[in-house]
């Protein structure tokens, strides 16, 4: 069973260094349980959520002409020639 907490792991690794190296540890515990012990539990990521559905968009046409301007409403006056008429 692997330790819970970082300190646990941090006893345990110790624990197992001591016994590695041939001297008394302080559990009495043998190599391959304080190895388990020294392990770091690992947690399972979470599922990935699936991608929402995109609607794919219509083509888009040409485009249209925006509205009326300004200088489209104007009065075009005509200036008298120089005979005198229009």
């Amino acid at each position: 069973m692997p330790s819970v907490s970082p300190k646990q792991r941090a006893f345990f690794g110790a624990e197992l260094g001591r016994k590695r190296a041939g001297l008394k540890t302080k559990t009495g515990l043998p190599e391959s349980k304080l190895a388990d012990f020294a392990k770091k539990v690992k947690i399972p990521a979470p599922p990935r959520r699936p991608k929402a559905m995109t609607i794919p968009k219509a083509p888009k046409g040409p485009k249209a002409p925006k509205g009326p301007t300004p200088g489209d409403f104007e009065m075009k006056v005509k200036t008298p020639s120089a005979s005198g008429g229009y």
